[in-house]
């Protein structure tokens, strides 16, 4: 998710975190198969309500992504839909990890 997230500029980066804290946008039905992860991304703004698809294909080293976005489609940059997947996703791991260590002292408390 980190080089995903080194191809993004600073701006969209920006704009992808302040969305996610303001809940401007939200990460929906995330599926995981393997080497791919897909989730409907939903954007909140000035234009009203907008979901886009997001999908990351990881296979070894390398990565492809796709948004169904102007930015991504027309432009071919990495999108603030795309950096909201790949913040999400290195939350969700990070928050699997903690869960893990408290489980595991918890159990070992009783």
């Amino acid at each position: 998710m980190r080089k995903i997230l080194a191809k993004v500029d600073d701006g969209r980066l920006g704009r992808a975190v302040a969305g996610l804290v303001h809940r401007e946008l939200v990460v929906e039905d995330v599926t995981r198969d393997g080497g791919e992860i897909r989730a409907a991304v939903r954007s909140t703004g000035k234009r009203g309500v907008k979901v886009y698809s997001v999908e990351f294909h990881v296979a070894g080293r390398g990565h492809a992504v796709f948004c169904s976005c102007d930015d991504r489609r027309k432009r071919g940059v990495y999108c603030k839909h795309i950096a909201a997947l790949a913040l999400h996703e290195l939350g969700e791991a990070a928050h699997a990890r903690s869960g893990h260590r408290q489980h595991r002292g918890l159990l070992l408390d009783m």
